[in-house]
């Protein structure tokens, strides 16, 4: 019966298993080990053990029973069967009394744990040069915040050597501003609790300070089960947020402008479809000429702000103005509340957020000075004339003599037509007709100087019936237009940069060229140019492709004839990008000699006159945005080359953001799908360790059951 349940637990086992005699002859094999060497047993049993090695076409290095006989203990050996691998050992066997008296041969198929190891090898070499070529900046820090691993991007980017990094306190490398949230990130990840974005600023070994941008939550690195270590991983965000502080003083530079000027400006946004209009913004002059505080009237009506303003027309001006879009001039008119009275001009315009923009002046005085202040406001603005129904000047006051540059002697012998610069004799006789006709009138229009010049002219006209005579009062507007202009060129300015910048905060791979086509359209468009385009190179600046283009109604796209062109064939272009400097061709046929291949494709493309300015990342041109104009040479402004340089960097910006955060997510996606891997096969590795001490265990067992059989038989015979 005993016999019966050891053969059957023998034939019964997974392993591969012969016992063999002192002298090398084969006792008996299992079942394993006749199917894995496709042999029967009545060709194993009474054979040399050599024959087991034969079998498997490999060589021991020598025999494993002379070894086991030597040290009376297990001799082992790897070795590989045809495409699968074995543990082959051989264990002593011991009667009662500890004699040696055979040999266990057993084959142990060790094929899924070998490939576990090869995995687990290949996924620690694929994680390794993961972290090595990353371009973001990888640490594992310990519990204490020390360095215990950096890649070569954080060694670049720090300027230290790695052995100046590993085992330091990453603390010692960041500014006094940084420590402290770094340590709470790092102490808050260590307990499991992921983290947000954090920026936080280290110093490089030549004491230059970088920001970089700490990607949210961690790696946990595990040793024996326990975490020992975090891997986080960083972006060098300096370039990104020098470009950040450059739109940030732009934006300042506009403001302190607007503030300067010496015209109220008031910004207001129109709510109920334009049926009111609320104070959105005011500037510094207009809080200290309506002698009141921003914070008192942000988000109140202009009906309850300005005093008349349904009365005089002015709300109905910006009802007109917000659904036109054209800009208009209110006239002189009075004004009056508690604090201030006098005469108030308006300037109306609408930005393309629909916001509506008033720039505005007074002419008043503080209230109870008098009748009489008002009085000679009323009648003295500045220039005056008198002129007969002929247009004929019949009197002119020092002041107008003052503005035109003419003096009063040559001034009545002169008719309205010899100073007028905008309409012709015969609209003046009809202007004059109408005003008999009604009385009074009040326009805006342009004199010619003596010396030439031309000044902006505002008109205020009474007839005088009874004398059949015109009293006339001008004033001279010239800088209040040339600040409206200003003003409203600034303003259109900044919402152009602002609408451009916004475009680019959430972009995405999906949406990017999009993007970019609607900000060359509205640069294009507020430039007045036929044609703007971004062009970008390849990786080591030897190519050119169009990237993106928009043209003017009735120009022609030239995208697809700029793709994969050969720089070297434009030497001079190539030069003078390369200084990362505006190129500013006001006229293509006067370029230089140097330029005649550019000549001849600019001459060739249809092209008169064209600015570009580069796209920069450090110290080399990645691409550039440019500006063309076909219909007619161009001279191009300081504005032109100012706007289309910050448009390039925002461009610049966008483009490089948008690639490393590419990069970050595809980077981040492979790190944890390698770190998931990773776990899987150490998983694996314990599974298959457990299950080879589980098959030790068992081998262990039926030594002992084999020699307590034995026991029992030597027993027996002794009993007989």
């Amino acid at each position: 019966m005993e016999g019966q349940i050891f053969k059957h637990l023998f034939d019964s086992m997974a392993d591969a298993v012969s016992i063999i005699d002192l002298s090398g002859t084969i006792l008996d094999c299992n079942e394993a080990m006749l199917s894995l060497l496709g042999k029967k047993k009545k060709n194993l049993v009474g054979r040399n053990c050599s024959v087991l090695r034969q079998c498997t076409s490999a060589s021991t290095g020598g025999c494993l029973l002379v070894e086991m006989k030597k040290t009376l203990k297990r001799a082992d050996v790897v070795l590989q069967l045809k495409d699968r691998w074995f543990h082959v050992t051989t264990d002593p066997l011991f009667d009662g009394g500890k004699n040696l008296i055979a040999g266990i041969y057993v084959m142990r198929d060790i094929s899924e744990q070998k490939l576990s190891e090869e995995k687990l090898k290949e996924q620690e070499e694929r994680y390794k040069f993961l972290l090595e070529n990353s371009k973001d900046l990888i640490f594992i820090f310990s519990k204490t915040g020390k360095i215990l691993f950096t890649n070569k991007t954080a060694i670049n980017v720090l300027e230290y050597d790695e052995k100046e990094l590993i085992g330091k306190s990453i603390v010692s490398f960041l500014t006094k501003n940084s420590v402290k949230k770094a340590v709470y990130a790092l102490s808050q990840e260590f307990l499991g609790r992921p983290q947000p974005e954090i920026e936080v600023e280290v110093k490089k070994k030549s004491g230059e300070i970088r920001i970089l941008e700490v990607a949210k939550g961690s790696v946990p690195i595990r040793e024996k089960g326990k975490k020992s270590g975090i891997l986080v991983s960083a972006v060098d965000i300096t370039e990104r947020k020098n470009s950040e502080e450059i739109l940030r003083q732009s934006e300042s530079r506009f403001r302190e402008i607007l503030n300067n000027i010496s015209s109220g400006v008031a910004v207001y946004d129109a709510v109920d479809g334009g049926r009111d209009f609320i104070f959105n913004d005011i500037n510094v002059v207009a809080e200290r000429i309506d002698k009141i505080k921003k914070e008192e009237i942000l988000g109140k009506s202009v009906l309850e702000t300005i005093s008349g303003a349904r009365e005089s027309g002015l709300f109905e001006l910006f009802q007109r103005v917000w659904k036109t879009g054209k800009p208009e001039k209110h006239l002189s008119r009075p004004y009056g509340d508690s604090r201030l009275s006098g005469w108030r001009d308006d300037y109306v315009f609408k930005l393309s957020t629909g916001q509506i923009v008033s720039v505005y002046s007074y002419a008043r005085e503080e209230k109870g000075a008098g009748e009489q202040y008002k009085t000679i406001i009323q009648s003295s603005i500045e220039g005056f004339w008198i002129i007969d129904a002929g247009g004929r000047f019949l009197d002119v006051n020092k002041a107008y003599c003052s503005m035109i540059g003419y003096s009063r002697e040559e001034l009545l012998r002169m008719r309205i037509s010899d100073v007028e610069e905008i309409e012709k004799p015969e609209e003046t006789s009809q202007r004059i007709k109408r005003i008999k006709s009604i009385g009074s009138d009040r326009f805006e229009t342009r004199h010619k100087r003596k010396d030439g010049r031309v000044v902006d002219i505002e008109v205020s006209v009474n007839y005088m019936k009874d004398s059949d005579n015109m009293f006339v009062f001008l004033r001279d507007i010239t800088e209040r237009k040339r600040t409206e202009n200003k003003v409203r060129a600034l303003l259109d300015f900044e919402t152009l940069i602002s609408s451009v910048s916004k475009r680019f905060i959430n972009i995405t791979s999906a949406n990017i060229n999009a993007k970019i086509n609607e900000a060359l359209e509205d640069v294009g468009r507020f430039a007045k140019v036929d044609r703007s385009y971004l062009c970008l190179f390849n990786e080591n600046n030897s190519k050119m492709n169009n990237a993106n283009e928009w043209c003017r109604q009735g120009i022609r796209h030239k995208k697809d004839n700029l793709q994969n062109i050969d720089l070297n064939l434009f030497p001079w272009f190539t030069r003078e990008i390369s200084k990362l400097d505006v190129i500013h061709i006001p006229s293509v046929q006067n370029l230089p000699p140097a330029a005649a291949a550019e000549k001849k494709h600019f001459v060739d493309e249809e092209i008169k006159s064209l600015i570009v300015a580069p796209l920069a990342s450090g110290d080399y041109p990645v691409g550039f945005i440019g500006f063309d104009s076909v219909t007619e040479e161009r001279i191009w402004t300081k504005d032109n080359a100012d706007m289309l340089q910050l448009i390039a960097e925002i461009f610049t910006n966008a483009i490089l953001r948008n690639k490393e955060e590419e990069e970050i997510t595809k980077k981040s996606d492979e790190l944890k799908n390698a770190y998931h891997e990773l776990k899987l096969r150490e998983e694996d590795f314990e599974r298959i360790n457990k299950f080879a001490i589980g098959r030790e265990l068992r081998m262990i067992e039926l030594k002992n059951r084999i020699a307590e059989l034995e026991k029992a038989l030597e027993k027996k015979e002794v009993e007989k």
